[in-house]
Formats: structure tokens, sequence, C-alpha cells
């Protein structure tokens, strides 16, 4: 919803310095419950806290840079479906913003869904992943069969699939490893 009101505010060019308002807001409150946060803690939590964190990132670094490489993959792949729908196919930045909802819609039940596979987690993250990067690479082939057969549908069902893999693939990594 905050993807779709922030691209309808930028499109108005007279409600502009609304949405950078409400983003000097946002960020201040984000600052100052941080702060409020931070106070609490006394001098040996924070030496353990980061302590804890060194270990896991020594530990598990390798593996959080490659989930961080997921996330960007899908987020580049996200937003350049919004950029192609605004370009070809003459959408609005409000309408090219739903194009997140698929995304987040499928990262959802791929999510969900792969918790009923949990006891084979390695050779399905290898499937879903495999999945995942052939996805990538006929991306741009997509979108253009896409525009020349002028269909928006296939825009957001790859979209939803993207959200769906990135989902599914996160989801059965981090159980493998944090279990």
């Amino acid at each position: 919803v905050g993807t779709i009101v922030g691209a309808k505010i930028w499109e108005t060019p007279s409600l502009r310095w609304v949405g950078v308002l409400y983003f000097i807001l946002i960020l201040a409150f984000a600052f100052w419950m941080l702060f409020l946060a931070d106070t609490r803690r006394t001098k040996t939590e924070y030496h353990f806290s980061f302590a804890l964190y060194q270990r896991l990132f020594i530990r598990y670094g390798i593996f959080m840079i490659g989930l961080a490489c997921f996330w960007q993959i899908s987020v580049e792949a996200s937003q350049v479906a919004i950029n192609y729908s605004k370009e070809f196919f003459d959408k609005t930045n409000s309408a090219s913003s739903l194009l997140l909802i698929f995304s987040s819609v499928g990262a959802i039940l791929g999510n969900i869904l792969s918790v009923k596979i949990s006891e084979k987690r390695l050779k399905s993250f290898i499937w879903i992943t495999g999945w995942f990067v052939v996805i990538i690479f006929l991306f741009s082939t997509i979108l253009g069969l896409a525009n020349t057969l002028d269909i928006y549908l296939i825009v957001q069902t790859l979209a939803f699939f993207i959200g769906f893999f990135f989902g599914w693939a996160v989801n059965l990594a981090e159980s493998y490893f944090f279990s």
C-alpha cells in the first residue's frame, strides 16, 4: 500500500512535498525509537550482542551474503518489470507498482509451501534455485514476449513467479542452515 500511495503522490507534482515530509517524519521516528531502545541496554548486553553477531557472521557469512544476493536479484527484477510496464505498456507509476503485490504474494506463497517439504530441504533448495535462475536468465526474453503479444498478464505472472521462487528458496535455505 505504501508503494502505491508513494507512487501516486510522486505523480502529482504539487503533492511531492507531502511524500518528502512523510519520509522525514518516519525516518525521525525510526531514529527516536532506536535511541530509546539503545538507552535501555547495558554495556555487557551490547558487548554480548556484538560478539554474538560476530560469531554468526563468521559461521554463516557466505550464506548471509548469498541470501542478500538472492534478495538483490529479486528486487532488481521487480524494478525492471516496473520500468518495463511503464515504458512499453504505458502504465502509470501507481499501476506499475502493483507488480510488487504480485511479487509479494508469490513470495508469501512460496514461503508457506516450502514448509511442506522441509524434510528434503537441500534437494528442494537446489531444484527451486534452479527454477529461479532459469527465470532470471529468461527474464528479458519473457518481457519481450509480453510486449510482442501485448499481454500484460505475462509481466504480472513473471513478477509472481520471481517472488514465489525467491520466497521458497530463501525459506528453505534459512531452515536448512539455522535448524
